[in-house]
């Protein structure tokens, strides 16, 4: 029993040593919706950064048009509207980056 356990532990420690990796190409699967995710990032960064530039615009005239006690409100609405959609627009960049550690 004894030399058994040896002679397996010896040809398990040579395969880890001199066991050669196999490497496949990646499944189509894969490489497919990366790319979906890629492109649908694309879109959605610019209809984020078109709604971003649109309510920005919509809150920058209620800003223009508010009396004074509204006017800090519609300062705080654009100010808010413009850190959002720069938070949405970078995430498309985040994920890029993510799957470029993937290539």
């Amino acid at each position: 029993m004894k030399k058994i356990l040896t002679t397996m532990s010896c040809s398990l420690m040579l395969f880890l040593v001199y066991g050669m990796p196999a490497f496949a190409a990646e499944p189509k699967i894969i490489t497919g919706t990366k790319k979906l995710l890629t492109d649908a990032g694309t879109w959605l960064t610019g209809l984020a950064a078109a709604a971003t530039i649109a309510v920005a615009l919509f809150h920058g005239l209620k800003w223009q048009a508010a009396g004074k006690e509204e006017k800090s409100v519609e300062a705080k609405a654009v100010k808010n509207t413009i850190v959002i959609g720069v938070i949405i627009t970078c995430l498309s960049g985040i994920v890029t980056l993510v799957f470029g550690y993937y290539k």
